[in-house]
């Protein structure tokens, strides 16, 4: 048969794959299912971010009741490294985001986070707490602080900047009532069922908000994992250095205990 175009067509003859398959086309930015996502990063950011502040409830039950003759300075280095190994890791889960499924990289940081407060529960000796409330969830927290950072940009377009803060302004809604809360949980219940029911919280809720957490536009993957050539760039460096980024790596769990009169030392 002959068409209007004068090209040769016959009904037999089967159209090439490669003419039925086309790509897939990713999702539209602005949509309904971006605040979802947003919703999901805000929950999961209240407890990765505001879960740390907590633990200047736990050194002081540390120094005072569990460890006495542990010195101060000793036990705070488990606050510390929470913060810091989450700062370190932020660099690897960046580049597994690329590799992996955001949403799962969140489900197993939620099941690290929730082992290492359980396991955590059980401790009796410092050096325990020191590798699983300290070492371990920082690990946990950090696959599911670095997903969300980079999920909120894709989603919105319009809204970017509406939706960045909603998103961050739940570190600090988490750290309003989670050491409030979790001073309760250890007055009325003991260390050992407070962090248990922590560990519990964070894999039913942070678990279930993963499953939100998924890319619109898959990440290029990179040749290097960490790129040093931004130390050459005057900006980035004097926005690192600022008073802003170094409160960040103070320990600010520490202030509202002073001001309670539960000075740690």
């Amino acid at each position: 048969l002959v068409t209007d175009s004068g090209l040769l067509h016959h009904k037999s003859l089967p159209i090439p794959a490669t003419v039925l398959l086309t790509e897939k086309e990713p999702p539209e930015p602005d949509s309904k299912y971006g605040w979802l996502v947003i919703l999901g990063t805000f929950i999961i950011f209240m407890f990765s971010v505001g879960l740390p502040t907590t633990y200047g409830i736990f050194i002081h039950e540390y120094i005072l009741n569990e460890f006495p003759e542990a010195p101060a300075a000793l036990i705070s280095w488990i606050g510390t490294l929470q913060v810091g190994i989450i700062c370190i890791f932020d660099i690897f889960v960046d580049s597994l985001c690329e590799i992996f499924d955001t949403h799962l990289i969140c489900s197993v940081g939620s099941d690290i986070a929730r082992a290492a407060l359980i396991i955590a529960s059980f401790c009796n000796s410092l050096a325990g707490p020191v590798f699983t409330q300290g070492i371990l969830f920082g690990l946990g927290d950090s696959s599911l602080y670095v997903p969300g950072l980079t999920l909120v940009p894709q989603w919105l377009v319009k809204h970017r900047s509406f939706a960045n803060s909603i998103a961050i302004s739940s570190a600090g809604v988490g750290g309003l009532w989670l050491p409030v809360a979790m001073r309760a949980m250890i007055q009325r219940l003991g260390r050992h069922w407070a962090l248990q029911t922590a560990g519990i919280v964070i894999i039913v809720v942070c678990g279930a908000c993963s499953l939100l957490m998924k890319v619109r536009v898959k990440f290029e993957r990179r040749d290097k994992i960490i790129d040093f050539s931004v130390r050459k760039d005057s900006h980035y460096i004097s926005l690192r250095g600022c008073p802003v980024c170094l409160q960040r790596l103070l320990p600010a769990f520490l202030f509202y205990t002073i001001l309670l009169g539960r000075h740690p030392v």
